[in-house]
């Protein structure tokens, strides 16, 4: 009876029903109020973490001011008025997982992101795609604009209207 037990809890945690209840990250208020909504329900941010998980949505009030660290250390500062839906596709790449992380904006974020090429990210808004490479960069979704700084390293923009790319070096926007 104990050996069918084991291999049912080894197939479980291997399953890809599994994998979309893994933590992929914490949030932590640092200021006024948000929320993480979850399957449909309201789940408020305190200032102790709180576990993240992929296809949750995260927003903040006028007030309101977040830190999101992501596994592997990348820190997403989330200003006021802010909402961002977080996803992570896993992909085989050769013989290595690739975990492609995409914050999609609207409002204003902080972000310091170190070079990890097993997970990429990438932040998108309507009207923008921002590849980020190894940097610490602001990008905001503000009355239909797009706009990014580049404060250290490299992050690449793609138009999604006409599909043309600019990379914006340190000290940039």
């Amino acid at each position: 009876m104990k050996y069918p037990l084991i291999i049912l809890s080894i197939f479980l945690l291997s399953s890809p029903l599994q994998a979309q209840f893994q933590t992929s990250g914490v949030v932590k208020l640092v200021d006024g109020y948000g929320i993480i909504i979850w399957n449909g329900r309201e789940i408020k941010i305190q200032k102790k973490e709180t576990i993240i998980k992929n296809g949750d949505l995260i927003r903040t009030n006028v007030s309101g001011k977040i830190i999101f660290t992501l596994l592997g250390g990348n820190d997403v500062f989330i200003a006021p008025n802010t909402e961002i839906k977080f996803k992570e596709n896993k992909k085989k790449k050769g013989l290595s997982n690739v975990i492609n992380r995409n914050l999609t904006l609207k409002g204003r974020l902080l972000a310091k992101i170190r070079k990890n090429l097993a997970r990429p990210i990438q932040i998108r808004t309507p009207n923008a795609i921002v590849a980020v490479k190894v940097t610490e960069f602001v990008t905001e979704f503000i009355q239909g604009i797009t706009n990014v700084g580049t404060i250290n390293g490299l992050v690449s923009m793609t138009s999604i209207v006409n599909n043309e790319s600019v990379e914006l070096k340190e000290g940039t926007m």
